[in-house]
């Protein structure tokens, strides 16, 4: 990573679009000559090459001084300092407090297929494990590809799993009775499914009642090594060059996460000091027989776990490879306050 960034990558016309999308966010909230994604101060062009010194010179330091440098040492005050400088809440004693969680991921299967996934506070696992299991209730691989059956189970799988998100997911850390077991049960899933009527869509969809199956007790890198270790890997500043703050003579981008959570007040995803805001990344292991099968995971937003239910169907309903399976146009329904909306992507 160090020497990409020092010796320079060459710029794709994503990347170029990227800058261009989000030069006026990037120039509101930094000085324009020290942007390293600006090139005399206008938008890199498509096969430019993009070096970032500062960036370079961050990893370097944090290579030899360690995570204490980062978290409340030299380059956390500059963090803190150039998030204040914006009328940011941040303190160094915020970096200081941050421990990382070690959770247990959130399990199932899906016709034989052993799937392993992201918790909460993200929601993707859980709602890529929910909406498999609705599915599992119905023979798609019978179904016509894309025909109107096919279109309408997985449509009103996913809106049925987006009211569920809206009503139950948030950092477990401050919501102790996420359902969790009934989100992810075959029985709640069979509930579901047998609500499902294709010739009468619901264009209104309550959230159900997982606590009755309940037993109470956005970029990806996926890696496997000659020795068989795997790893799903989903890191992500929100939008697009994040919040657009980029911490002078550093180089990092600051995020804008704060988006993620809900202004409703009575949102289990409501914001508190501390709290994590509801993500629907889903980084994925899927095994069968216990042997890896697929590594899996997107960047998309809400568009995640649908993304994903229908890449893990193309492979085990329709025998699609992967290439075939990632490629093949998507759907994505889901609902917002409580009303259905799809987008076909």
């Amino acid at each position: 990573a160090i020497s990409y960034m020092e010796n320079g990558i060459e710029v794709s016309e994503t990347l170029s679009g990227m800058i261009k999308d989000n030069f006026d966010k990037l120039c509101d909230w930094n000085d324009p000559a020290k942007i390293a994604y600006l090139k005399d101060g206008l938008p890199f062009e498509v096969g430019d090459i993009l070096v970032q010194s500062d960036l370079a010179k961050t990893y370097h330091d944090i290579l030899d001084k360690g995570i204490e440098y980062f978290y409340g040492g030299e380059l956390g005050q500059k963090i803190v300092d150039a998030v204040q400088a914006k009328g940011g809440g941040l303190s160094l004693q915020d970096l200081k407090d941050y421990k990382p969680y070690i959770r247990k991921p959130i399990t199932g299967d899906y016709r034989g297929y052993e799937i392993y996934s992201m918790p909460p506070p993200s929601s993707g696992g859980t709602h890529l494990i929910q909406i498999l299991n609705i599915l599992e209730n119905f023979d798609i691989a019978n179904m016509s590809y894309h025909g109107p059956t096919h279109i309408s189970v997985m449509a009103e799988a996913m809106k049925m799993a987006f009211a569920d998100r809206a009503a139950y997911m948030a950092d477990p850390g401050f919501v102790k009775d996420i359902p969790l077991e009934g989100l992810t049960s075959k029985e709640y899933a069979k509930f579901l499914a047998d609500q499902i009527d294709i010739r009468s869509p619901k264009q209104k969809i309550p959230a159900g009642e997982p606590d009755e199956y309940e037993h109470h007790g956005t970029s990806h890198i996926s890696v496997i090594d000659l020795e068989g270790n795997v790893v799903a890997l989903t890191q992500t500043i929100n939008y697009f060059f994040g919040s657009g703050v980029i911490v002078p003579e550093v180089g990092i981008i600051m995020n804008n996460e704060m988006d993620d959570f809900s202004k409703n007040p009575d949102s289990p995803n409501a914001p508190e000091p501390g709290k994590i805001p509801l993500s629907s990344m889903s980084p994925t292991i899927i095994e069968k027989g216990g042997e890896p099968f697929m590594i899996l995971g997107t960047p998309g937003g809400t568009r995640i776990f649908t993304a994903m239910v229908q890449i893990v169907s193309n492979v085990v309903d329709f025998g699609m490879g992967m290439d075939e399976a990632i490629e093949a146009a998507r759907m994505h329904c889901y609902t917002s306050a409580g009303k259905a909306k799809s987008i076909l992507v």
